[in-house]
């Protein structure tokens, strides 16, 4: 299906609305075009309109799709890393 993904996007707080963000896209799409992909996807938290704009002003649409994101906090008090042989022991 040769889909392109991009991943965390972001632009520092300071730096924004001096078209970095634009620059940073377009090298990214033509960069997956150069490697044979012929859609690009993404996401975007539902309240970043700024994000949401720029990525509508290239011509990105809204697909309806909406996903469940995990995280782990491993600084959290109380918690173990598990390895994968432990995973695979049932613990």
């Amino acid at each position: 299906d040769h889909l392109g993904h991009l991943d965390r996007l972001g632009i520092h707080p300071s730096r924004q609305g001096l078209g970095y963000g634009a620059d940073l896209l377009a090298f990214a799409i033509q960069r997956m075009a150069s490697q044979g992909a012929r859609r690009v996807g993404l996401s975007t938290q539902a309240e970043n309109g700024r994000s949401q704009r720029l990525y509508e002003g290239f011509g990105f649409r809204r697909t309806g799709d909406s996903y469940q994101l995990y995280g782990l906090w491993l600084d959290h008090p109380g918690h173990q890393v598990r390895t994968q042989s432990s995973q695979e022991g049932g613990d």
